[in-house]
């Protein structure tokens, strides 16, 4: 084909390209770009693929806080219950009172210790030093006079003076039965504090003793813990 001839093919493509275009008009039918619709839809893909990426990531840290919180929280629940149900075993005074009293059953007293209640010593009693690093250890005083957290009196052996604290004080229960003892804690009502009873019997290994009260109602006879008697002097 010579170049009038292409000139010719040309003029005649573009006017049927032409009459195309003009039917598609008429028909209500638009032209579409291919390969830019292709573009548009695997970029709307690709955001789509993305946050889908980023949902599930996002999820995946949420459920993994939610089961590490939730652990927790159940360690906590566990250990809490081991801890206040803790037992601990309990040791009545009088368990205390016989196994101290069984170390002392050799001693030619019954020794009481009244470390935690320090108001029941008073003048007129007999008690007993427990103080280790005192030279008066073991040994029985006279009380003549108590003020504040001391008590001063007469020792009982060489008749010296000596100062101790009340609470290195004990209280002193002879073993000889019709000894005259001062009730210096009340355990019964009618067994008042300074009320004045008879040793009947002692019971060291039980910690506790036997006595007699003598009153207008008659004579009682009582078992009380041997703490809450005490010997006293005849002649302060």
């Amino acid at each position: 084909m010579d170049k009038e001839g292409r000139w010719i093919a040309g003029l005649l493509i573009q006017e049927a390209e032409t009459r195309r275009r003009d039917e598609s008009k008429r028909e209500g039918r638009i032209a579409v770009n291919t390969e830019f619709l292709q573009r548009s839809i695997s970029s709307v893909n690709h955001r789509d693929v993305t946050a889908a990426i980023a949902d599930t990531k996002r999820v995946a840290a949420e459920t993994a806080f939610t089961m590490k919180a939730r652990e927790l929280r159940e360690r906590r629940t566990v250990r809490s219950p081991h801890a206040s149900s803790k037992k601990r075993r309990f040791v009545p005074p009088s368990a205390a009172s016989h196994d101290s009293d069984a170390r002392r059953r050799d001693a030619p007293d019954a020794v009481v210790d009244l470390t935690e209640d320090v108001n029941w010593v008073k003048p007129g009693l007999v008690v007993r030093v427990k103080d280790k690093s005192s030279r008066h250890f073991r040994q029985k005083m006279f009380v003549d006079k108590c003020e504040s957290a001391i008590c001063t009196g007469r020792m009982v052996d060489s008749g010296r003076t000596a100062s101790v604290e009340i609470k290195q004080l004990e209280t002193v229960v002879g073993k000889s039965p019709g000894r005259n003892l001062e009730v210096v804690l009340p355990v019964v009502n009618s067994l008042p504090a300074g009320a004045v009873v008879s040793l009947q019997a002692r019971h060291a290994r039980q910690g506790q003793a036997t006595v007699i009260s003598k009153s207008i109602d008659g004579v009682h006879e009582f078992l009380v813990p041997l703490k809450c008697i005490c010997e006293f002097s005849d002649n302060p």
